[in-house]
């Protein structure tokens, strides 16, 4: 009996959905997979996956079996990590979360470079503006932007970012150009449902105190992008981070506005469960990333804001 074959076999059904697909990833017969599940259901005493003529899904015995299996599997892998990474080679499993706007921008072109130069490791990503649970849902590392509220993690600071108030040339000739933050509070706005006040833009007056204006929501969304595009549309003003505005500001479809206010920015972080030892994919991941950002985030570069 090979417990940790079970297990493999086990995650990779509840991860593919399909006894074939993950025969095939196993290099194994249908029959072998199917017959490891069924002795390990009759092992535990419990049914793990609900079986039906069109889908498989996991029941409530399977699904914490499915994350402790996870749990178990990445220590082995992190071990094994550990040890071969000595010598320079990753290999194995990366789960990466991050948020959606930032990863299609800015880490889907790092992750690239990453793997290229890692082939035998295999990197599942999740793009997504949901905080995960690194821990239950067997995730390596996530990358967040803001504040951190969860202190059992640890987290590696990649960079400050800027926020950036812009509107598009069309807006500003219809309705005017701010002279200072307070003229916000009678211009529509376009704002992000993710923070806890959307309509509560911040900033640091020459004192360092930090202020406040409440704004008109014209448009409330979980997606930067999205209200980017809004106000190159000509829809409103936006107070967006610097990775998603920049490229509008370059071309000239945004144009800032109270450009020497200091507006409370965001850092991003990359953040792990507390281990014992780094998995040598992790570290290489995290080393990868500083070094592709800078302490200095490239898209800045050339922007004159």
């Amino acid at each position: 009996m090979d417990r940790y074959e079970d297990m493999r076999c086990f995650v990779q059904v509840a991860e593919l959905q399909s006894v074939t697909r993950a025969a095939e990833a196993l290099s194994l017969a249908p029959s072998a997979v199917s017959r490891r599940l069924k002795d390990l259901e009759a092992r535990l005493g419990a049914q793990l996956i609900s079986r039906t003529t069109r889908r498989m899904s996991l029941t409530e015995a399977g699904r914490v079996y499915f994350q402790s299996c996870q749990r178990i599997l990445g220590d082995i892998e992190e071990a094994e990590s550990a040890v071969s990474g000595v010598g320079g080679h990753i290999s194995g499993q990366l789960r990466v979360a991050a948020p959606l706007s930032f990863g299609l921008s800015h880490l889907t072109p790092a992750l690239c470079g990453f793997v290229e130069a890692h082939p035998e490791l295999r990197v599942d990503l999740d793009l997504s503006d949901r905080m995960v649970d690194l821990v239950g849902e067997g995730f390596d590392l996530a990358l967040r932007i803001g504040t951190l509220r969860d202190s059992s993690l640890i987290a590696r600071k990649l960079c400050d970012v800027r926020m950036i108030c812009c509107a598009s040339p069309c807006f500003l000739a219809e309705n005017g150009t701010p002279e200072r933050p307070t003229d916000l509070s009678t211009l529509p706005c376009l704002c992000y449902s993710g923070s806890e006040r959307a309509d509560i833009w911040r900033w640091r007056d020459e004192n360092g105190a930090e202020q406040s204006v409440q704004v008109p929501m014209r448009i409330r969304a979980t997606n930067g992008d999205m209200m980017r595009d809004a106000a190159i549309a000509g829809l409103g003003m936006v107070l967006k981070p610097s990775f998603i505005v920049h490229q509008a500001l370059a071309e000239g479809t945004l144009v800032p506005v109270l450009k020497t206010v200091d507006w409370v920015g965001v850092t991003i972080y990359l953040v792990y469960p507390e281990t014992r030892h780094l998995a040598a994919k992790t570290r290489a991941f995290i080393d990868h990333m500083r070094s592709h950002i800078g302490p200095k985030p490239y898209w800045e570069a050339d922007l004159d804001v």
